[in-house]
């Protein structure tokens, strides 16, 4: 629309993509969106009409089966007006990193848009988070001690791995890269020592993870 060509004729220092949608940083700190409103063109955390299909689709964002109960939607764009240092987008959500530390996310719900609260508290205790990545349909908070924080769908299929089989691993972790391949639907953690460590679902993860499986 006119009011977003506006906002885009200066001052953006980067641009992030979700599936059909997209979120400008502005060197004011303040993130500009527009495409699909349920994958993060609109700055709200949506859940779509509930269906019996448990998942984010083309065809709208629906409540997976697991997750919480469906809520309302609700609007995050007061907290996207200042003060964002990085945006990253998976499949279906976008989240940004705050100057003060915060992450806000937004677009579907269950997909990670909706942070659970023990994941908000992970989030903020303990050190100040270094940078934040996305996958698919999962991301990662890299704290400044090499801990990560992962939230979004970490599920497990064939070869994945759940989050509770390395959690304990993910410590001394230098870098988690973005992980923007649609197969993808999980991350890999780097570790000081070079030692990789997946984070939800990888399609093929390295021999020396899957040998003592």
């Amino acid at each position: 629309c006119r009011e977003v060509a506006e906002q885009l004729r200066s001052g953006v220092t980067s641009i992030s993509s979700t599936a059909s949608a997209f979120a400008a940083l502005k060197d004011t700190g303040a993130v500009v969106t527009w495409g699909d409103a349920e994958k993060g063109g609109r700055m709200e955390v949506t859940w779509g009409p509930p269906t019996d299909e448990e998942e984010c689709s083309d065809d709208g964002c629906h409540e997976d089966g697991e997750s919480e109960d469906h809520g309302e939607t609700y609007s995050v764009e007061d907290r996207l007006s200042s003060g964002v240092l990085a945006v990253v987008g998976s499949d279906n959500v976008f989240a940004a990193l705050k100057d003060t530390g915060e992450v806000v996310a937004w677009g579907c719900a269950p997909d990670g848009a909706h942070l659970k609260e023990d994941v908000k508290r992970k989030l903020s205790e303990g050190a100040p988070i270094k940078s934040i990545s996305a996958a698919t349909t999962t991301f990662a908070a890299l704290k400044e001690d090499g801990r990560v924080v992962p939230w979004g769908v970490i599920a497990d299929f064939g070869n994945g791995f759940l989050l509770d089989k390395v959690e304990d691993q993910l410590t001394d972790v230098v870098s988690v890269p973005n992980m923007p391949t649609e197969n993808v639907w999980g991350m890999f953690a780097i570790k000081k020592t070079g030692e990789v460590v997946p984070i939800g679902t990888i399609a093929n993860p390295p021999d020396h993870i899957i040998e003592d499986e």
